[in-house]
């Protein structure tokens, strides 16, 4: 079970770290035309809105074209530009929260895995003091003890596994994670010289 859950997270990192790696180039597939200053704030929204919808559907739905999708929304409804940037600043504040929610499951199975090794250990434990018996031991002791010695090495593995695995885990969704930053803060400076 450790070492399923263990795949199962290394799975689901590998398919965050291959959509960051797309949003990272449909960075450049997202430039806007440039427009002219006009007065007309919601006419420029407005083009804005229309290019971004000639975009494909996986483009639209990255961090870049969501942000630059929902900003020009909210110059095209508010009929003004001011106060883009506080727009732009909560827009990335929304999707800094969703990137860290993204990471639910990961962290869940780095969580659970320790846990499961500790309760094999114990399972371990108890059925190798489960099989020693009273006579065993006075009849036998050598015998009982490499028995019980055997048993004992056999439980505490399961805490090393999990511990390692669940260190592993915790390494690359580290990795991952600092890519995605670097994402975000991509998107950040690519949304303010397009709209702002």
């Amino acid at each position: 079970v450790e070492t399923a859950l263990f795949f199962i997270g290394v799975v689901a990192l590998l398919f965050k770290a291959t959509d960051v790696a797309f949003q990272f180039g449909a960075i450049a597939e997202t430039k806007l035309p440039k427009t002219r200053r006009q007065a007309d704030a919601s006419g420029q929204a407005e083009k804005i809105l229309d290019t971004i919808d000639e975009l494909p559907e996986k483009i639209r739905e990255t961090y870049l074209g969501r942000r630059l999708s929902n900003a020009a929304r909210y110059v095209y409804q508010s009929d003004s530009a001011e106060g883009i940037d506080e727009q732009l600043r909560y827009l990335s504040d929304v999707d800094s929260e969703r990137s860290h929610d993204s990471y639910s499951f990961v962290r869940i199975i780095i969580w659970a895995t320790p846990m499961l090794g500790f309760l094999g250990t114990v399972i371990g434990i108890t059925l190798a003091l489960g099989n020693l018996s009273p006579e065993a031991l006075v009849e036998t002791p050598k015998e009982a003890m490499q028995g019980l010695l055997a048993g004992l090495s056999v439980a505490f593995d399961t805490t090393a596994l999990a511990l390692s695995l669940s260190i592993v885990l915790m390494f690359l969704q580290f990795l991952v994670r600092e890519v995605e930053n670097h994402l975000l803060t991509a998107v950040d400076r690519c949304a303010e010289d397009e709209l702002v």
